[in-house]
Parts: structure tokens; C-alpha cells; sequence
């Protein structure tokens, strides 16, 4: 026999999680994961930062509105906080220094960007080594995000609602019956009128095996490292720092500094592990960068960020199969356009907003920028 529900939310990251959350007050709602976990891939090993001048005109909308809604979410927490602020420094050496100034030029809202010398950032970046950096630009409006907490809100809210959460549930089949879907998982047989997918990595697999319409979803691989900090630096009184090309990124976290390096490698969808190559490459980066006392990192992971061609969100019905839901491609802004974007989607499948309308959390852009159908086959 299987189950019945209204809509099935696959993958159950902080997008699936959070469409689940907001869907769960209307609908009867599951959510299938494949890990023993919720959150288990790239929401639990990206950089949990909120950048307001990252990705296309369509992440920065998200991001934008996405903040009002963790500061609304945030007055249901008892005084817990899902953000907290944290101070920028774009950096560039003295060969970067046209990248810097282009940016500079672009940047939003410029009453919260300032220029920095050479002098200044090493006020700002005190480890930084004498003669790296001419430049930067110091953001004060970035947000640090708490996982933790936003992943437990989601949970309390589909717990309060009667939304099911199925960890453990790879699904391994889906067919189309009339005005339903079947899904077949290692965790039974479920039945539904929509079926999201929210599976990040696995996003094309699951979008094939429904026979959707391809849109081209590509993972890319990236190393993260823990670093420990120099004697006689305190890591969480420091800014955190990005390399103007990406090369490298670098932040406090618990006493010491968590950084990527950059890797932007395309793979299968797969649990990432970090090549020692990649390691060594960020350690090269770091230290040529930074006064570090080490030469190997305390930790070294890796996590998946799927993008489609674009690199905009996708979010909408499939064009061909009926009743699938597209919510994928996030690319490295899973976290920061979560809430605006699960918002849309929740609204779209629910019949409460028209695909070739705007909407709210996607301020000045048609929601048409997000449909499915925008990309190439």
C-alpha cells in the first residue's frame, strides 16, 4: 500500500526543508531524504554567510528579501537570533586592483561599502602579509547564518504542522498515474499531486527519472579547510576576507578560521571528498596571503554547489511533466536566498501567484527568471 499525501518535497537541505516548512500549514507534506540526515550535503558544509553583492540581479533579489525574512522568522525564536553581523574585506594585491575597482563601482548599497587603502586593510587584517594586499573593500552589512537554528525552526514548524520527515528514503522511482505521482524509496511508497525537487546534487537525476525537461544542472566540487589562528590573534574579532578572483575565502569561526580555495570543480553528484592536491593548492594560497604558523590544515572537507548555465535559482512547474516542481540549482547561495525563494515556490505551487507575475521576495524581476523553461535544453 502506499501512502497518500498532498506533496512531497525530495531532498531535505535548507531549500527543501524550508518549501517543506512553508508548505506544511496548507498541505500534507512529506519530505524523503536519502542521507540518515537532514542537511547532510552542501547545507551542512557550506560558509553560512549572507553577501548582498554575490551572484546574478536574481540572487541578489532573493538575498535582499531573504534578510527581512530571517529578521521576521528570527521574532519567533525567544530572543535566539538566525544571523548575526559580520564585517567584509574584498581584497585585492596590486595586480587585481582593476577587479577591485570594477567592483567597487557596482556595489549595493555603496552607503555600506567603503574603500580601503593599503594602510587600512592592514588595520582591518592585521595577519595579512606586508605588501599582499593594496586594496579592499570593507562591506559592514554581510550576516553570518546559524545552520543549527534555521534548520531546527524548519523541523519545529513541520512537526507542528503533521508534515513527515523521511530520512534514510533514496528515492528510487517515480511514475506519473493519472493526476498523481508514485515515488518509490527505500523508505516505501508515497503518493502525491506535486513532487518538489529539492535535491540539490541530485536534482538532474531526480528531474530524468521523472522524465522532466533536462535544464542542465552541474555540480561543482569545493574544499573547505579549518585553520588554526596565529599565536596572538583573536580570529573572532577579525573580518572575514575574500580574494577579489575567489581564489580564496576566509572567516572566524569558534577560534580559529574556516576558508575554501576557491575549487569550482565540475563532478557527479557524490558525498565530496577533498583531493589532497586541492588541499595543498589552499594551503599555498593561505599562507602566501596570510601569516599563518602552519602549513596543514586541522581539517579538510568538501561539499557540492549545483548551478544551472545561468547561475539563477530555478524555481518552478516542469514544462512537461505534470505536477513536478523544480527548486534547484542554487548554486553557493543556498542558505541566503533560502527563505525568499521557498516563499515563491510554496505561493507558486499552491495556486496563491500566477508563474508570469512578480512577487515579493523577488523585488523588480519577473518570476519568469526562475522558471524552468528559461533554460536551454
Amino acid at each position: 500500500m502506499s501512502e497518500l499525501y498532498d506533496i512531497i518535497v525530495i531532498g531535505a537541505g535548507i531549500c527543501g526543508l524550508a518549501v517543506a516548512s512553508a508548505l506544511a500549514p496548507d498541505a500534507r507534506v512529506l519530505v524523503l531524504e536519502r542521507e540518515p540526515q537532514p542537511g547532510y550535503h552542501a547545507t551542512g558544509r557550506a560558509s553560512a554567510v549572507m553577501q548582498f553583492n554575490e551572484g546574478t540581479a536574481a540572487v541578489r533579489a532573493l538575498t535582499r528579501a531573504s534578510l527581512d525574512l530571517l529578521t521576521e522568522a528570527g521574532r519567533e525564536l525567544d530572543g535566539q537570533t538566525l544571523m548575526s553581523p559580520r564585517a567584509l574585506v574584498r581584497l585585492a594585491r596590486l595586480d587585481q586592483l582593476d577587479q577591485l575597482h570594477s567592483f567597487f563601482r557596482e556595489a549595493s548599497p555603496q552607503a555600506l561599502c567603503r574603500w580601503l587603502d593599503t594602510e587600512e586593510v592592514m588595520l582591518w587584517i592585521p595577519m595579512l602579509r606586508p605588501g599582499y594586499g593594496a586594496a579592499g573593500v570593507l562591506e559592514s552589512e554581510v550576516r553570518e547564518l546559524d545552520v543549527a537554528l534555521m534548520q531546527s525552526h524548519h523541523l519545529a514548524r513541520l512537526q507542528a504542522h503533521g508534515a513527515r520527515l523521511c530520512c534514510g528514503g533514496e528515492v528510487t522511482a517515480m511514475a506519473r498515474q493519472g493526476d498523481t505521482w508514485q515515488v518509490t524509496s527505500e523508505a516505501g511508497v508515497f503518493r502525491a499531486a506535486v513532487v518538489v525537487n529539492a535535491a540539490g546534487a541530485w536534482a538532474g537525476q531526480i528531474g530524468a527519472m521523472a522524465s522532466a525537461r533536462p535544464i542542465g544542472l552541474t555540480p561543482r566540487r569545493r574544499t573547505s579547510l579549518a585553520v588554526a589562528a596565529p599565536p596572538g590573534i583573536n580570529a573572532q574579532s577579525l573580518p572575514m576576507v575574500w580574494d577579489i578572483d575567489e581564489c580564496f575565502f576566509i572567516m572566524p569561526e569558534k577560534g580559529r578560521f574556516k576558508a575554501t580555495t576557491g575549487e569550482d570543480m565540475p563532478c557527479l553528484p557524490c558525498d565530496a571528498r577533498p583531493p589532497p592536491l586541492e588541499i595543498a593548492k589552499g594551503m599555498d594560497r593561505l599562507t602566501a596571503a596570510f601569516d599563518l604558523t602552519v602549513d596543514q590544515p586541522d581539517a579538510a572537507w568538501a561539499g557540492l554547489r549545483t548551478f544551472a548555465v545561468d547561475e539563477t535559482p530555478v524555481c518552478g512547474f516542469d514544462p512537461q511533466a505534470a505536477g513536478f516542481f523544480w527548486l534547484a540549482g542554487q548554486g553557493g547561495t543556498g542558505l541566503q536566498t533560502a527563505p525568499a525563494l521557498s516563499q515563491i515556490a510554496a505561493d507558486l505551487i499552491l495556486g496563491r501567484v500566477r508563474a508570469g507575475a512578480g512577487h515579493a521576495a523577488l523585488p523588480g524581476l519577473p518570476l519568469a527568471c526562475l522558471a524552468p523553461e528559461r533554460l536551454p535544453v
